[in-house]
């Protein structure tokens, strides 16, 4: 009697996508926070952080605004100036 071969499912496992910053992970981040730089200079180095996340986010958008967009070029043509395949 020969033995029975079931299936065998060569997919990988689906894995569930983490969310960006779970409670536990927000949690860690402020215990090491709190761990380097103690409990009277953390709100200056998140206020310091701040500062810096507006100062990057000026000037990326002042890099926007001063690079020039190109031009759009328009084509015009006839239905004359179009050649089909078909033409020959």
């Amino acid at each position: 009697m020969a033995a029975s071969r079931r299936p065998v499912d060569i997919r990988p496992p689906l894995e569930p996508q983490p969310m960006l910053l779970r409670t536990e992970s927000l949690f860690l981040i402020v215990v090491v926070g709190l761990l380097l730089y103690g409990w009277k200079r953390l709100p200056g180095a998140m206020r310091d952080l701040g500062k810096a996340r507006r100062i990057l986010k000026a000037e990326s958008q002042a890099l926007r605004d001063d690079v020039p967009l190109p031009k759009r070029r328009v084509v015009e043509a006839s239905p004359e100036d179009v050649v089909s395949r078909r033409d020959g």
